[in-house]
């Protein structure tokens, strides 16, 4: 991780920071999902622990183990906390006039919630989920996707009716454009490691990402 903490590790560190009341259950389990988070960001949902989380949320474990039964249960909280995250840093893109510049934006801000590792644990954990943590998790890790695949037909469809795109089926259209952009903030860095595998500038991939989209499927090429 940069040196520079981003929006969406400070919001984590913000809830961790603020302290709760005795009998404030709902302010507790708003810390232990940010320390859910926390901890998968930061060591991997691997090696994270219900110890760790507890020492994060500065609870003990038993008080952890009140409210979670199981790492799958207390993942598949973790996982509610951060898929609002994606969807609020897709919304944030202002719409531009141009339709290459408004797609450019999009890619770029799908680059830097996937990019961030208190963002992109969700998507690693989407792609490789050890089965033995359930099909429940499963499903819910899934759901970014969906929610990313629906944010970004809904810009699609837009665009057609604006007449900057034709038709086409927004699920093969939204793998076009965002399968660089994936393996280049998530494949590459998580799955492979940084120092295995070469990314290229993210610049080049939005630009090259957006120009393929629009000679494929611009009504204007």
């Amino acid at each position: 991780m940069t040196s520079t903490k981003s929006y969406f590790q400070l919001s984590v560190e913000k809830i961790l920071s603020e302290p709760v009341g005795r009998f404030d259950i709902a302010a507790r389990l708003a810390k232990i999902q940010a320390a859910t988070i926390q901890e998968c960001a930061e060591i991997g949902f691997e090696q994270a622990s219900m110890t760790g989380v507890a020492r994060r949320a500065g609870v003990s474990t038993a008080t952890l183990y009140k409210h979670f039964r199981t790492k799958t249960e207390l993942f598949s909280y973790g996982v509610l906390g951060v898929i609002p995250m994606v969807g609020d840093s897709l919304s944030k893109v202002d719409d531009n006039a141009d339709p290459v510049q408004r797609v450019e934006n999009m890619l770029r801000a799908h680059a830097t919630a996937f990019g961030d590792p208190y963002m992109a644990w969700l998507y690693r954990l989407h792609v490789s989920l050890d089965s033995t943590l359930g099909s429940g998790l499963l499903v819910l890790a899934r759901g970014s996707r969906s929610m990313t695949e629906q944010h970004w037909s809904q810009q699609l469809a837009r665009l057609e009716t604006e007449g900057f795109l034709v038709a086409s089926d927004h699920v093969k259209t939204t793998n076009l454009i965002l399968g660089p952009i994936e393996r280049r903030t998530v494949l590459a860095r998580l799955l492979f490691g940084e120092d295995d595998v070469h990314e290229p500038n993210v610049e080049d991939v939005v630009r090259e990402s957006a120009r393929v989209l629009f000679a494929v499927f611009g009504t204007q090429k």
